[in-house]
C-alpha cells in the first residue's frame, strides 16, 4: 500500500547536510536518514541514495516508473531492475541515467558502476524503493 503522504527516505545523509537539506530542499534529517513530504497528487514518489546513486520512483504496485541518475561527476552507467521488469543497464556515460517501468511487489533496486578503464567497474552505490 503506498501512503497517501508520502515519505521520501535518503540512505545517507552524507549526500546532503541536515542543515543544508531542511532549508533548501524541505529535507528533515536526523543522522543518517533523511525524510521529506512530496505533494504528488493521486500518486506517490519515494526516493533513496546511496554513495552516488539516487533512484525515485513513481506509483505503486499497479503500476511503477522509475529514473536513476548519478550524483557528481563519475562515467559509467546504471542497472535498473525491479518487480515486472528484468534487469537492465543504462548507456554509459558521464552523470549515467537509466529509466524503467513495471509493476508488482517488490525492491524497485538501481546500481552505479563507474567505469575505471580496461573494463573495469567500482560500484557507486546502490539504492532501493520498496513498492507495494
Amino acid at each position: 500500500m503506498v501512503l497517501a503522504v508520502p515519505l521520501l527516505l535518503l540512505g545517507s545523509a552524507s549526500a546532503v547536510s541536515a542543515d543544508s537539506a531542511s532549508r533548501s530542499t524541505g529535507w528533515i534529517c536526523s543522522g543518517e536518514v533523511c525524510l521529506r513530504h512530496v505533494e504528488q497528487g493521486a500518486g506517490a514518489l519515494f526516493d533513496n541514495c546511496s554513495v552516488d546513486t539516487c533512484i525515485e520512483v513513481f506509483g505503486s504496485a499497479v503500476r511503477w516508473s522509475a529514473t536513476a541518475y548519478g550524483e557528481g561527476d563519475w562515467y559509467g552507467h546504471i542497472d535498473l531492475w525491479g518487480p515486472g521488469h528484468p534487469r537492465h543497464s543504462g548507456p554509459n556515460g558521464r552523470n549515467p541515467t537509466a529509466t524503467g517501468t513495471g509493476k508488482g511487489v517488490g525492491s524497485v533496486c538501481a546500481q552505479g558502476w563507474e567505469s575505471l578503464g580496461g573494463g573495469r567497474y567500482a560500484s557507486k552505490g546502490l539504492p532501493c524503493v520498496w513498492v507495494d
